[in-house]
C-alpha cells in the first residue's frame, strides 16, 4: 500500500507546483482588490513575543488554533519533545508512516534524533533554536491539491482499521510553506539570522476538535 500511495503523493505535488505556476501569472492589472480577496501575505503579522517561538504570518489565513499547533510542531523539534511530537500526529497516519514508509526502522525517537543533529549540523555543530518561524504560504486543502491524497491516505488507513471514512470527521485541512531561520541556543536572538531553510512543507488538520500535523 505504501508504494502506491507514495507515488499518487508525489504525483499530486508536482501537479499542485504546476497549477501554482500558472496561477501566478494571473494579476489582477492594476484593479483595486478588497482586503479579504488579496493573496496570501498581502497583510502580515509579525509577533516575537506572545508564543513559544517568534513567528511572521498572514492572519487572514492562519487562524489562532492553526498557528499554535505549527509552533508547538516545531517547538516540539527544537527541544527534542518526543511526547509533544507524538501527540501532534494523528495515530493511524503515524503508524503508516513509522512502519510502512520507514519499514520499522525508525521511532519517533529516533527522528527527533535525526532532525536535531542534522539542526545542529547546519548551525555549525552547535546547539540551536528557531529564532524565526514565517509561515510563507497558507492554502486551505482542496481536491487540487496535495492534500486530497494525504486525505485519501487517512481514508484508506481508516477503512482498513474500522471501515470508516475519516475525511468525514475532518473541518479543516491546510498545507502550508515554512521557512526556518536558526540561532545559537543561548543567543537571545529573535528573528531572521543568516541561518535559514526554506520553504519547509507542511499540513496541518482539524479533526473532531483536535489538531495534528503532517511532515514531509
Amino acid at each position: 500500500m505504501a508504494h502506491k500511495h507514495m507515488k499518487a503523493f508525489v504525483a499530486a505535488s508536482l501537479a499542485t507546483a504546476t497549477l501554482a505556476a500558472l496561477t501566478g501569472c494571473n494579476q489582477n492589472n492594476g484593479l483595486n482588490v478588497a482586503e479579504k480577496d488579496l493573496p496570501y501575505g498581502a497583510t502580515i503579522t509579525v509577533n516575537k513575543e506572545d508564543y513559544i517561538l517568534p513567528v511572521q504570518y498572514d492572519h487572514r489565513f492562519v487562524d489562532e488554533e492553526l498557528l499554535n499547533t505549527v509552533l508547538r510542531y516545531y517547538y516540539a523539534v527544537q527541544t527534542d519533545n518526543v511526547e509533544m511530537f507524538t501527540q501532534m500526529q494523528y495515530p493511524l497516519y503515524m503508524q503508516y508512516q513509522l512502519e510502512e514508509v520507514l519499514g520499522g526502522k525508525y521511532t519517533n525517537e529516533d527522528i527527533l534524533d535525526n532532525s536535531g543533529e542534522a539542526l545542529r549540523t547546519f548551525n555549525d555543530g552547535k546547539d540551536f533554536v528557531f529564532s524565526f518561524i514565517d509561515i510563507t504560504d497558507c492554502v486551505k486543502g482542496t481536491e487540487y491539491t496535495t492534500s486530497a491524497t494525504l486525505l485519501e491516505i487517512l481514508d484508506d488507513l481508516s477503512e482498513e482499521a474500522d471501515g470508516s471514512k475519516i475525511s468525514k470527521d475532518i473541518t479543516q485541512f491546510y498545507e502550508l510553506t515554512v521557512t526556518r531561520y536558526l540561532a545559537d541556543k543561548d543567543s537571545g536572538i529573535k528573528g531572521e539570522t543568516n541561518k535559514v531553510m526554506y520553504d519547509e512543507k507542511l499540513f496541518a488538520f482539524e479533526c473532531k476538535d483536535e489538531w495534528y500535523i503532517i511532515y514531509n
